[in-house]
């Protein structure tokens, strides 16, 4: 896992099916003369070698997640300059790219958009996205920087887009395929069972993928989080129905559960008459998700306005289950003891409906050879949020719903094209545009007397990117991209109470909202030389319209404070990254890593609250026939550029810059022999006590610590 300097191209174009090479990153074990990176551009059939092409992505394939004994999402990007994930097992976790979180960074699975998470102020720190299976995963492309001219709204930030496997990655030169795998993580002392079973039955290619999976919290340095216990299943079909010259038709089918009971309670908790001790409480939470998918791919025998066509059109749901029971006390006048049963249960649901037509064209213009990619795309979006209550108290049973968010519908179209044109010799060229049209429409009239109306967007976005090869070795580029997110339901129809915060206040809808864009420029170059490999770039991201709440006014009937959601921030980003990669014998490989980011609400002048400190690493790969041994030290320094936090005695203070850190992480792999393997990971070697900036980023007196040193293992057996 390495920093790449990839196309915009390459990770936002749609994937088509027609050919089933892969991304790879390079081992750093062959030569350098040998080891030509080269990327198959998604969706068409241009393909480039690395250091031809423009823009920075990561790309995490299914050898490096083996490789790293990752069971979390979390796992994959401890040593990822401007990637970063918040959350661990049993929490939620979301993506955070050169600071840039939550609904702003767009997740893509097997060309489908992932549901959005929710929670405060756009960090999803209560419903994340990490709702698939990393045994199903293929590979795991991250696009830094603004994506919309390929992938619409939501791409303010970047794309993560995950591809899974199918029947045919298992089945190359085989009529069969049948393998097992257990894994044991010791953060949350996980422990994973898959079977992943392949065959041709009447010369047709068929998939099932099973996994299960039974863990705890992953506690913190302290282990003072409250216990729980984690129980997932994840379940993955495919098959192509008709596959020959010119038809590919496949079906894809996944679903994935996974519930979490959690055994604490606070001391106490706010009810409309006061603050109640919990004497006991029992908290479930399911998260469930599906996919449905059909995939058609047509590449024609004659010329038509296409070389290539790939469609689908697909089904999905997610949802979120939270339900708490308490049992309460309180005393009156020192005398009389209450008790009182308080149940609650929140549920958040997405259901998506889609289409995706994507064609390819190549042609020879003028001398200048051109691939076209373009397509068109809908979908339609069903969200609900609901809130019941039930209280009862000496005999007596209340029972009330309430919609927090109205129930919406969302429904999207849009169309874009793009051309890769080879200039010359030395120069190339990528522009793209497209259009979006979102309608957004609630299912009822108006929330606490306020109207819902429909609220649209349309927007444009392009994106060009020039990149020059002067000579054998070297290439630089210079890429600008548009981003664009529309209005979010929640946003536009949440009416969200919070009658016990201090001073208490209550969110009303804003049916006038409208987009979020954004603007970035890159600035980029590799060398390669013998054993070395250097990539570097700069970058600046404006972003505009950025959607966050207003004081409205005191509400006189019951003295609660009104906020809204309104456009009222332009804030600005940039930083850079480094890459050095080198190969010190044939069989050692040494890779540093350092990247920062820095920004600005240009409102205020205060510092984006997802800001990350100066961060770095360096990593020794050793390979010797069957054995594979790996030494990771990572750190960051100490956050200098914090934003204001309000605390309520003594006001407005910078908030907490965790101290700098650096930990070591060890990882090793054995092939016993060609289907037997066995992989090995020590986290936190030294059992260092840390805390990353992002985990308190924004907050004043909270201190969440990452946990100790921590063992994890895998055995994978292919009969």
């Amino acid at each position: 896992m390495k920093l790449l300097p990839i196309s915009v191209a390459i990770i936002t174009s749609i994937y088509s099916g027609l050919s089933h090479s892969e991304v790879k990153t390079s081992t750093g074990f062959e030569q350098k003369n040998s080891k030509i990176e080269v990327i198959k551009v998604i969706g068409t059939r241009l393909e480039k070698p690395l250091n031809e092409i423009s823009g920075s992505a990561v790309v995490i394939t299914a050898e490096d997640i083996e490789n790293l004994v990752a069971s979390e999402l979390s796992d994959l990007f401890r040593n990822e300059p401007g990637v970063s994930v918040t959350g661990s097992a049993g929490t939620p976790q979301n993506i955070t790219i050169r600071g840039i979180t939550g609904n702003r960074i767009l997740m893509i699975k097997d060309g489908v958009r992932m549901a959005d998470g929710y929670g405060a102020s756009d960090i999803n720190d209560s419903v994340g996205r990490f709702n698939f299976d990393l045994d199903d995963v293929k590979s795991i492309q991250v696009a830094k920087g603004a994506a919309s001219a390929f992938f619409g709204s939501g791409a303010l930030g970047g794309v993560v887009k995950v591809e899974t496997k199918e029947a045919a990655d298992y089945l190359y030169h085989k009529d069969y395929y049948l393998a097992l795998k257990g894994l044991y993580s010791g953060v949350s002392s996980q422990k994973k069972v898959s079977v992943t079973a392949a065959a041709r039955a009447m010369d047709i290619p068929v998939m099932l993928r099973m996994s299960q999976w039974q863990g705890h919290e992953q506690q913190n340095y302290a282990d003072t989080r409250s216990p729980a216990d984690i129980d997932g299943t994840s379940i993955s079909f495919n098959t192509n129905l008709i596959s020959n010259k010119h038809w590919l038709l496949s079906v894809n089918s996944d679903w994935q559960s996974q519930t979490k009971e959690t055994h604490g309670a606070p001391n106490s908790v706010p009810q409309p008459d006061g603050a109640w001790d919990v004497v006991q409480r029992n908290r479930e939470e399911v998260q469930s998700s599906q996919v449905q998918q059909i995939k058609l791919q047509y590449t024609p025998e004659s010329f038509v306005l296409f070389d290539n066509l790939s469609s689908q059109i697909y089904y999905g749901e997610t949802k979120n289950s939270n339900q708490v029971n308490d049992f309460l006390t309180r005393t009156f006048l020192q005398v009389q003891q209450r008790y009182r049963q308080y149940e609650s249960d929140e549920t958040f649901k997405e259901e998506i409906y889609g289409f995706s037509v994507d064609m390819d064209l190549w042609v020879e213009l003028y001398g200048m050879e051109h691939d076209f990619l373009y397509g068109i795309e809908g979908q339609r979006s069903l969200h609900s949020r609901a809130k019941d209550r039930i209280k009862i108290e000496n005999g007596k049973q209340n029972y009330w719903s309430n919609q927090p968010f109205a129930d919406a519908s969302t429904e999207s179209l849009s169309g874009y094209i793009s051309d890769d044109i080879s200039l010359s010799e030395h120069w190339g060229l990528l522009v793209s545009s497209r259009y979006d049209r979102n309608s957004l429409s609630p299912e009822q009239s108006e929330i606490l007397n306020i109207p819902l109306v429909d609220n649209s967007s349309d927007n444009v976005s392009s994106s060009i990117s020039l990149s020059y090869d002067p000579t054998v070795g070297v290439s630089g580029y210079l890429a600008y991209s548009q981003g664009y997110r529309a209005a979010p339901y929640d946003k536009v129809y949440g009416s969200i109470p919070h009658l016990f915060a201090f001073p208490p206040f209550e969110i009303i809808p804003n049916s006038d909202l409208h987009e979020e864009t954004s603007e970035s420029i890159e600035l980029g170059m590799r060398w390669q030389w013998q054993n070395l490999d250097i990539a570097a770039s700069y970058y600046y991201n404006q972003f505009d319209g950025f959607i966050d709440w207003i004081e409205v006014g005191l509400r006189q009937s019951d003295g609660v404070f009104e906020r809204q959601f309104v456009n009222i921030d332009s804030a600005s980003s940039w930083g850079g990254e480094f890459n050095l990669d080198y190969n010190v014998t044939e069989n050692l490989d040494l890779l540093f890593q350092m990247g920062w980011v820095d920004g600005k609400n240009n409102d205020t002048g205060e510092k984006l609250r997802t800001l990350t400190p100066l961060e770095g690493s360096v990593s020794l790969n050793y390979q010797y026939d069957n054995l594979r041994l790996s030494g990771l030290v990572n750190g960051a320094s100490e956050m200098t550029n914090v934003t204001s936090c309000v605390d309520p005695l003594t006001g407005a203070q910078d908030c907490p810059a965790p101290a700098a850190w650096v930990i070591v992480d060890l990882a090793a792999q054995y092939e016993v022999y060609a289907h037997f393997k066995v992989n090995l990971s020590i986290k936190n070697l030294l059992d260092k006590e840390y805390v990353r900036y992002q985990d308190v980023a924004g907050t004043s007196g909270y201190q969440p610590t990452q946990p100790g040193r921590s063992f994890s293992a895998s055995v994978s057996y292919k009969f």
